[in-house]
């Protein structure tokens, strides 16, 4: 979703349909179940209660806390430039992230 919502230019695009069918032929393409937004919804209550955010004026951390919970669930690194955001994250919950 994030990476087809950032794609404006007809080259992005089409970069970015490129990718989503070499990882739909790998089955790389993850749709977290139930479980996941719960658990994403209980990272976000952890976030405004013991590090001040403020839901309504970062909206984006939603997102980013089921990408924790999905990468965490099959396993994978979450690869991120988003270091502020990511690293409050895992004071709460514990997943694999690099920072790049």
């Amino acid at each position: 979703m994030e990476l087809r919502a950032v794609a404006h230019s007809k080259e992005a695009v089409h970069a970015y349909n490129e990718l989503r069918t070499l990882f739909r032929r790998v089955d790389r393409i993850v749709a977290p179940p139930a479980k996941d937004y719960e658990q994403a919804g209980e990272i976000i209550a952890g976030l405004q209660s013991a590090k001040g955010y403020d839901i309504k004026k970062c909206a984006s951390i939603t997102n980013d806390c089921l990408l924790a919970v999905s990468a965490r669930s099959i396993g994978a690194i979450l690869y991120t430039q988003n270091r502020k955001d990511f690293e409050a994250i895992h004071d709460i919950f514990d997943f694999k992230v690099s920072f790049v």
